[in-house]
């Protein structure tokens, strides 16, 4: 029996896996909780970080979160597949239920450089995805100095998910099949949705701050279900999260709409009064207490890394007066070299419509026609021959199968690139990740010595964001209209 497995993490530490559950009582949310059809007892997530090495100690984390069978079935559901044929493929024997993340769980986390903090980042995911999806993206950026956390959101959006009880019992979160079209009614369920993510974000980053106090939290994902308290890595006092702006924010495809909607939520929620023409009609998806942390730690240097940004969520009316509102980075007090890492798969740029509405996005003014920014503009390039899933574990996983069903190439060396392009630009905005093997040297010295192992089997360097093609299926977008747009203008499967 062949079972798929990972590549190797290519950054200089080891990776550490754990679980959170935290009863959302045992929180402080920014902002009150939405209405939902599913009580929303706890917040979930998986969290990636450099950690010691744990040797074989660990026991393994698998890549199908349990309960297994079901959890295969309801994602062979969200692929079409009849619902009897699903229920069939998870009696037989299945390779999917036996892959496993390669990351130590629970291990120690690693100490810093002396005077010096782990950065954080937490990542959103698509629909379709969960806590586990894009494991091979996130652990290699742990492996290269971050600290990630990946919220599984209850909204409807994963293939399923369960909310756990404090004596055991699990309420089903099934998926919520909505369509893509442009229509008032689509607007209210993503709407729905997004207020459920945002509000969820929110909780993340309350059990982030609080992990970092080393607070002893509640935890009915720890010792597998027999205690309430967690028993996983000490993150106490090791986390960057204290500086405004030092966290960073991403999310791939409704995940990046997230991102892009809680970060503009906060920062313009703060920002905004009475004479605001729209404020009066209008009613926040998102809104935190203005004296919460939060409202603090989110600002025109925040760093936002857009994968695959789905804008039909960020649309509608109830959504209009945030869409806008300019990225916090363009306002008075943003960075020089704007923060903000747009990436695109193939799939994705070949959709006219929604490359169109993500430059408008990116925009400095979203109401007009976008014009270029090389020197300060947004990152924004796209990896030729890759599809929307090249972003989640599908792509490295399956390759056989990506390459046949959507024409995908080199699928490991799409997801170096879109990984060297974040921590890249993460190193522009000044924040600590360790990009090469060697702690001492920089990228040019490597370069100079020959060293190869950066992020993969090539060494991209500072041209990760030449915009002259120099870097093999790695193409610069410009804001403006580009010559080579497309004229299809279907959505590509999500």
């Amino acid at each position: 029996m062949l079972i798929p497995s990972f590549p190797s993490y290519r950054g200089p530490y080891d990776v550490g896996t754990t679980e959170y559950e935290i009863p959302v009582d045992a929180l402080s949310s920014p902002a009150p909780a939405p209405q939902s059809d599913i009580p929303l007892a706890t917040v979930q997530f998986r969290v990636f970080y450099p950690a010691e090495d744990e040797g074989d100690k660990s026991k393994p984390v698998y890549w199908v979160p349990g309960p297994q069978r079901e959890t295969a079935s309801s994602f062979a559901e969200f692929l079409g597949l009849p619902k009897a044929l699903s229920r069939i493929l998870t009696i037989l024997p299945s390779t999917f239920q036996w892959i496993k993340i390669p990351a130590a769980r629970d291990a120690s986390v690693k100490p810093p450089l002396p005077q010096r903090r782990w950065p954080v980042l937490v990542f959103s995911h698509g629909i379709g995805g969960s806590r586990n999806m894009y494991s091979f993206l996130l652990a290699c950026l742990a492996s290269h100095g971050l600290v990630v956390f990946a919220p599984e959101h209850r909204d409807g959006s994963s293939p399923v998910s369960f909310i756990r009880g404090p004596r055991g019992q699990s309420i089903r979160v099934p998926y919520k099949r909505i369509s893509h079209n442009h229509d008032p009614h689509v607007f209210s369920q993503r709407h729905a949705q997004l207020r459920i993510r945002t509000w969820e974000m929110g909780l993340v980053y309350d059990s982030i701050c609080r992990l970092d106090r080393g607070e002893s939290l509640s935890n009915l994902a720890a010792a597998d279900g027999k205690s309430l308290t967690s028993k996983g890595p000490d993150f106490k006092s090791l986390l960057d999260i204290h500086s405004p702006g030092s966290i960073s924010w991403a999310g791939h495809s409704f995940g990046a709409a997230t991102a892009i909607q809680f970060v503009k939520s906060v920062f313009w929620g703060r920002e905004s009064g009475a004479e605001d023409p729209y404020i009066s009609q209008y009613v926040p998806l998102y809104r935190p207490d203005r004296r919460s942390e939060l409202v603090s730690q989110i600002t025109p240097t925040s760093p936002l890394i857009l994968l695959d940004l789905w804008n039909l969520p960020l649309l509608g009316d109830e959504a209009r007066w945030l869409w806008e509102k300019p990225l916090p980075c363009y306002t008075i007090g943003g960075p020089g070299v704007v923060n903000v890492a747009a990436l695109l798969s193939d799939e994705f740029y070949q959709w006219k419509a929604g490359l169109k509405a993500t430059r408008f996005a990116l925009s400095r003014r979203p109401t007009i026609t976008p014009t270029d920014d090389v020197e300060n503009g947004p990152r924004f390039f796209y990896a030729m021959k890759s599809a929307h899933l090249s972003h989640s574990d599908v792509g490295v996983l399956f390759p056989w199968l990506m390459k046949r069903w959507r024409q995908v190439e080199e699928p490991e060396r799409t997801m170096h690139l879109t990984i060297y392009a974040i921590l890249h630009m993460l190193k522009e905005c000044g924040i600590s990740v360790q990009l090469e093997k060697e702690e001492a040297n920089g990228v040019e010295d490597l370069l100079e010595s020959g060293t190869t192992e950066i992020c993969g089997p090539e060494i991209f360097g500072s041209n990760i964001f030449a915009t002259d093609g120099s870097i093999r299926d790695w193409m610069h977008i410009p804001l403006s209209k580009d010559s080579k747009d497309t004229i299809i203008n279907t959505p590509p499967k999500l």
